[in-house]
């Protein structure tokens, strides 16, 4: 019985081996990054301003050609912008201006269908799947950051679309909606402000040059 059901393992995947594509990537965009506040009051308001950075890695890909499904696994370094206007109570409106260094791990699911001419010129590509980030560095650019306590890690779930061209270029559009809380605001001793936090969303556009 134990040899029968290796005998069925070692075929399945023969199989699946036969039809399987693997690749190899190098990934490039521009990311374009908001934040989401919770906890404003009479005391402090804040307004939200676009940050644009820059992100750079490399991408395993794993598709099944029958069906076009699979999954990819990036290791991807990001510099992203943060930035936002808050105005405490009778005083002067402040920039809050954020330059954070991650090094982010997203895994996602993927579908690839060959629709036209046998997926030769173009594919579909759409994605969805978490990611995690490690904060490398961060630069805070503002008199009041003492006040400003930022997460060591975030976590996101990223939604995409896109399409490869002739097997080679993948051209991607991405939203990471952020699932943590990643700055928070504490200075009750002096303006009566305490527990204003923030989560970090970045829309993502890519290419990705595949080695198959």
């Amino acid at each position: 019985m134990k040899r029968i059901f290796l005998t069925l393992v070692s075929l399945v995947a023969i199989v699946a081996g036969a039809h399987a594509q693997l690749g190899f990537g190098i990934k490039a965009g521009a990311t374009f990054n908001s934040l989401l506040w919770e906890g404003c009051n009479d005391e402090l308001t804040i307004s939200d301003k676009p940050g644009v950075g820059y992100a750079i890695g490399a991408m395993f890909e794993y598709i099944y050609k029958p069906n076009g499904l699979g999954l990819d696994i990036t290791a991807i370094y990001s510099k992203e912008g943060l930035k936002a206007n808050y105005h405490l109570k009778n005083g002067t409106p402040t920039i809050l201006d954020f330059t954070t260094a991650y090094m982010k791990f997203p895994f996602h699911l993927k579908w690839m269908p060959s629709l036209i001419n046998g997926g030769k010129v173009v594919k579909p590509i759409v994605y969805t799947g978490p990611e995690v980030g490690l904060i490398l560095d961060s630069n805070k650019n503002n008199n009041h950051m003492g006040r400003w306590f930022e997460e060591s890690a975030s976590f996101k779930w990223n939604i995409g679309i896109g399409a490869e061209l002739w097997n080679t270029l993948q051209v991607c559009a991405q939203y990471g909606i952020g699932l943590n809380r990643m700055f928070e605001y504490n200075d009750a001793s002096i303006y009566r402000v305490k527990g204003i936090n923030a989560k970090s969303s970045t829309f993502t556009v890519t290419l990705t040059w595949m080695f198959r």
